[in-house]
């Protein structure tokens, strides 16, 4: 089923293969008030929206969201 989904994802967003990644255009948010969210339980992504929190003109804010264990 996970192939499957991927497959499907690639299909969909083929037209968009080529596109630089978002993170290319940042500095256009300079004075626009940007929030980055990121999980504390994913480090992979969240450090990917730590960079990009880096990159990010001011004003920005981080905000890391921590998860409880029960």
């Amino acid at each position: 089923m996970v192939k499957s989904a991927q497959m499907c994802f690639e299909w969909l967003n083929y037209e968009h293969k080529n596109d630089p990644p978002l993170s290319a255009k940042i500095s256009k948010l300079a004075g626009v008030p940007t929030l980055f969210i990121e999980a504390a339980d994913d480090p992979e992504t969240a450090s990917i929206g730590r960079e990009m929190f880096l990159k990010a003109p001011e004003p920005r804010e981080e905000a890391v969201i921590r998860t409880e264990t029960l």
